[in-house]
């Protein structure tokens, strides 16, 4: 691995080179390192670590610059490391350690590095990073310029601002009338609520139509035979009896015998 070191108006800087194997280059005083993993590059690329003037008003330690020696951009295939030594960050007023990152500039914003760690043991705070730019300690709980965010500064966030939406209100349609569509759930009292047809496919369909069917079929059957059978009997019995009598009674007159009349018609009746 090629190491030059040299001095600059900020500071020390260096020059190391990292390739595809992996590899690390570190500040001589190994306050400011970065680590690449084997596979981390694609190709070659000599690093420079050195001072930055791009420093945000939260800063708790001296920006440096970790970036390519020649004009490029570098994305690594894996994430690299960036770490600063502890004994280079200002803790003045920091209760928990655990709040502070290592930031980097995206853009016009400075972000916190993925997987950050505070290792109290080696006195470091790391980060995981994609890409190089320049790289500075900050407190997690503080904006880039150093102040609380909204959500900690003691006032009333977005006071006045905040809407409820009516959703929900009520029943379904509650306040339509009043000016207030949907405040109301959709649906809220529909069929939906409970299983649908419950009553009827619980039961057996068919076997209350079998039983009606039969009980009604023998019934009727039934009724129906014994009125028919009397009815029929009583007028057949009634026809033949008056039909046989009369032609018996007239026989036997003509005969001249009354009584064999009445006797032969009973009998044929």
């Amino acid at each position: 691995m090629l190491i030059a070191l040299w001095a600059s108006c900020g500071g020390a800087s260096i020059d190391g080179v990292l390739t595809p194997t992996g590899g690390e280059v570190c500040l001589p005083d190994g306050k400011v390192c970065i680590s690449v993993p084997t596979g981390g590059l694609a190709d070659q690329e000599v690093i420079r670590i050195s001072s930055s003037n791009d420093r945000p008003g939260g800063a708790l330690s001296d920006p440096y610059d970790i970036s390519p020696t020649t004009p490029k951009k570098v994305d690594f295939l894996k994430p690299a490391t960036v770490t600063f030594k502890l004994e280079i960050v200002n803790q003045d007023g920091i209760d928990n350690l655990s709040v502070l990152r290592i930031y980097t500039r995206e853009g016009a914003d400075w972000q916190p590095l993925d997987n950050a760690f505070v290792d109290r043991v080696r006195g470091v705070v790391t980060g995981e990073v994609s890409h190089l730019s320049p790289f500075v300690v900050m407190r997690s709980d503080r904006l880039s310029d150093g102040g609380l965010p909204i959500e900690l500064d003691g006032g009333n966030r977005d006071s006045g601002v905040i809407i409820i939406p009516p959703f929900d209100a009520g029943p379904e349609d509650a306040g339509f009338d009043a000016g207030r569509p949907d405040a109301g759930r959709p649906d809220s009292g529909m069929p939906d609520s409970g299983t649908p047809d419950a009553g009827f496919d619980a039961g057996t369909p068919d076997a209350g139509v079998d039983a009606g069917f039969d009980a009604g079929f023998d019934a009727g059957f039934d009724a129906g035979f014994d009125a028919g059978f009397d009815a029929g009997f009583d007028a057949g019995f009634d026809a033949g009896f008056d039909a046989g009598f009369d032609a018996g009674f007239d026989a036997g007159v003509d005969a001249g015998e009354p009584d064999a009349g009445d006797d032969a018609g009973i009998d044929a009746g």
